[in-house]
C-alpha cells in the first residue's frame, strides 16, 4: 500500500525551487532510499524568500513597474539581493550533496505510470515479499527489492521524472533571480541619475546633504520670490 505521509501532493503546493529541492532531499534521506547510508543536507529557505521569489516568477511585469517607481526601486533591490544570497547558498549546498552522492536515486524506482495513477510525483509502498509480482517492474528491479526484505515485507519508493528534476531544479530560478537583480540595479542607478537628484531633490547616496541643499535652495528661491513680489508691488504703486 502507499504511504500518505510522504505524498508529494503537499510539497508541490509550493512553487519555489528551494522548497521542492528540500522535499526531494528529505525523501533521499528516508531509510529505504538512502545510498551508502549518506544523509544529504537541506538548503535554507524561509517564508520571505518563498514570497518574493513567487512575485518575481509570477508577477514580473508588476515588479518591473516597481523598479521604475521612485524609492520603491530601492526596496525591491534589497528584496532581490536577499533572494540572491539565499539562492546562492542553496547552490553551494546542492553542489556538496551532488559531490557526496552523485546519483541519490539509485535506491528508488522510476515509474511514471504508477505515479500518474497515484496522482503524485512520488509514492511509498510497503508490501509483502510474495506480493511484489503485482508491480510492473523488471526482474532485475524485483530481485534488487527482494534483497531489502525485512520481516517478510519490502518498503520502497516510486518516483517520476518531474520528481527527479527537482533535484537539479536550481539552475533556471538562479538565472531568473540574477536577471531581476541586474535589471533592478540598472534601473535604480538610472532613476538616481535621471530622476531622484535632478527632479526630486534627493541623492540616495548622500541623503542628509541633499536634503540640506534642497532646503537651502528652497529658502533662496522663497527670498527671491518675496523680493520680486515686493518690487512689483512698489512699481505698481508708482
Amino acid at each position: 500500500m502507499s504511504d500518505p505521509r510522504h505524498s508529494g501532493l503537499t510539497a508541490y503546493r509550493y512553487k519555489d525551487a528551494l522548497t521542492l529541492y528540500n522535499f526531494v532531499v528529505r525523501q533521499c534521506n528516508e531509510p529505504c532510499n538512502q545510498v551508502e547510508q549518506a544523509v544529504l543536507a537541506e538548503c535554507y529557505c524561509d517564508t520571505f524568500y518563498r514570497f518574493w521569489y513567487n512575485q518575481l516568477r509570477r508577477w514580473y511585469f508588476l515588479v518591473l513597474l516597481l523598479y521604475l517607481a521612485p524609492y520603491f526601486t530601492v526596496v525591491t533591490l534589497c528584496f532581490t539581493l536577499y533572494c540572491v544570497v539565499i539562492h546562492e547558498n542553496a547552490v553551494l549546498v546542492s553542489a556538496r550533496n551532488r559531490k557526496a552522492i552523485p546519483d541519490p536515486f539509485t535506491a528508488m524506482i522510476s515509474h511514471d505510470e504508477i505515479c500518474r495513477r497515484g496522482k503524485s510525483h512520488n509514492l511509498y509502498f510497503t508490501v509483502r515479499a510474495d506480493n511484489l509480482d503485482v508491480f510492473p517492474f523488471s526482474d532485475s528491479i524485483k530481485g534488487l527489492l527482494r534483497t531489502r526484505e525485512q520481516d517478510g515485507v519490502i518498503s520502497f519508493m516510486v518516483y517520476d521524472q518531474h520528481f527527479k528534476g527537482q533535484f537539479d531544479g536550481l539552475k533556471a530560478p538562479r538565472v531568473l533571480i540574477w536577471v531581476h537583480f541586474v535589471v533592478n540595479l540598472c534601473l535604480f542607478i538610472g532613476m538616481q541619475l535621471l530622476v531622484y537628484k535632478p527632479y526630486l531633490c534627493f541623492d540616495i547616496f548622500h541623503p542628509l546633504q541633499s536634503v540640506s541643499e534642497c532646503g537651502q535652495s528652497a529658502i533662496e528661491a522663497t527670498i527671491l520670490f518675496m523680493l520680486g513680489w515686493m518690487t512689483a508691488s512698489d512699481f505698481s504703486k508708482t
